[in-house]
């Protein structure tokens, strides 16, 4: 199963996450169909959006990537909520992998709790914007989250900076 968080959060960076978590989606797609293994995809943000259930053969890789060209970047995410709802999809024991930015306030933990629960093992692969990891900004700015649209206000200074890249560098090790 091909897992990608679709929320507005993924619309951002050049090119945007979304365009890079499809392209390494569909790479694993070619791959699984390649070795007669099944591949199914569903998109991520407060529950499961699109979904295409698994399919079998190399001559379905078209439909795959199709698939994942046609999802779009809506809403927020709720990646616990959405990664335990799959249970109602009943996948068959195999290997899960997440595409997220996990940048969300939800237990995204629980959700891959959810997802060993289903006895699927688990590769969870986040997709940050270089402009995330070193943001070339500095001074006053209103920042506006993509999700949920709450404005903060910010001063850069190359301390502040610093301190973000700190923090940011912890939550990607955890």
């Amino acid at each position: 199963m091909l897992l990608l968080d679709t929320s507005r959060s993924m619309d951002w960076g050049q090119p945007t996450k979304l365009h890079l978590a499809r392209q390494i989606a569909g790479a694993l797609a070619y791959i699984g169909l390649s070795h007669d293994d099944r591949v199914g995809v569903a998109a991520l943000g407060n529950d499961i959006g699109a979904y295409l259930p698994p399919l079998g053969n190399r001559a379905n890789v078209w439909q795959v990537w199709e698939f994942l060209e046609s999802l779009q970047c809506r809403g927020g995410t709720d990646l616990g909520k959405a990664l335990a709802s799959l249970r109602r999809l009943r996948p068959s024991p195999g290997l899960s992998v997440v595409l997220t930015d996990l940048l969300t306030e939800s237990d995204w933990r629980r959700g891959l709790l959810a997802l060993l629960g289903l006895r699927q093992e688990v590769v969870l692969a986040q997709v940050l914007a270089p402009e995330e990891l070193e943001p070339g900004i500095s001074g006053d700015w209103q920042l506006v989250d993509d999700e949920d649209e709450r404005p903060l206000d910010v001063t850069l200074t190359p301390r502040a900076v610093k301190m973000y890249r700190e923090r940011l560098g912890s939550y990607v090790r955890e």
